[in-house]
């Protein structure tokens, strides 16, 4: 993107709690935070759904979102880096 395209923020909450969960082609998750996830699940079918849609949102580039989600702690300093030092 250009210095001149608009970026939107939207953090995730607890739609997901591992990085790759979001990748569009290989998406994958630890055991751990799988078994996690099920068992703090209310509605599996709308968080799947909410899962799909946040892929599809951050897969599209010309729709100009930054997903990022604190629960990964890597993604979250990687962003956290990120965002700081485009604010120099």
């Amino acid at each position: 993107m250009s210095l001149g395209q608009l970026i939107n923020l939207l953090h995730a909450g607890d739609a997901y709690f591992y990085r790759h969960e979001m990748d569009s082609s290989k998406r994958r998750c630890t055991p751990g935070l799988r078994a996690y996830q099920w068992m703090m699940e209310v509605d599996r079918k709308a968080r799947l759904l909410n899962q799909d849609r946040l892929r599809a949102l951050s897969s599209d580039r010309n729709k100009g979102v930054r997903l990022f989600c604190s629960n990964d702690a890597i993604e979250f300093k990687a962003f956290a880096d990120q965002s700081s030092g485009s604010q120099n």
